[in-house]
């Protein structure tokens, strides 16, 4: 056993009342190919608790995954989104839901619905790189940062106009 580890969101209304909250610590393991990380199902849909992934250098997220047909498609894009956000390749095995290799720039590399499937297996080639990024270090101040450039373009863009006379017409 590499490690144990409990799902740290269990979901609100189904799981919660079920399944204490694990801890807020998202599980890693260091391997001769990359640190391996591990979140369960829901705990991918949280930016602030996979943030920890990019912020601890995670090669290969494992996030294995039960899904139910009207949520498969959204659930699985977020767990690409949480990939390109934090650089690291994500392995999504999903029961009842779309299974998905995806790379840190948001590539699927392997996708296939469970429903699909005639065998529970599919292969796909994962090079343990990662693609260092900002967002797992910046990402509470992002949209600040945003908000002041463009408060910043504003103000420029606006006391650029004063300098200029304004164009009377002539008859």
């Amino acid at each position: 056993v590499a490690w144990q580890y409990q799902k740290a969101r269990p979901i609100v209304g189904s799981e919660a009342p079920l399944l204490p909250p694990g801890h807020n610590e998202l599980a890693t393991l260091d391997t001769p190919y990359g640190r391996i990380g591990l979140v369960i199902c829901h705990d991918l849909d949280f930016a602030d608790f996979v943030a920890q992934a990019g912020r601890k250098d995670v090669n290969l997220m494992l996030a294995p995954s039960a899904d139910w047909a009207v949520i498969a498609d959204l659930h699985a894009r977020m767990g690409v989104m949480r990939a390109v956000e934090n650089g690291f390749w994500l392995l999504r095995p999903a029961y009842d839901g779309l299974s998905q290799v995806a790379s840190p720039k948001g590539k699927v590399v392997h996708s296939e619905f469970d429903i699909d499937l005639d065998e529970r297996v599919f292969h796909a080639e994962i090079p343990m790189l990662r693609r260092s990024t900002a967002y797992p270090h910046i990402r509470d101040y992002l949209p600040f940062l945003a908000l002041a450039f463009l408060s910043a373009l504003l103000f420029l863009a606006r006391r650029g106009n004063r300098s200029h006379e304004p164009i009377t017409p002539q008859s």
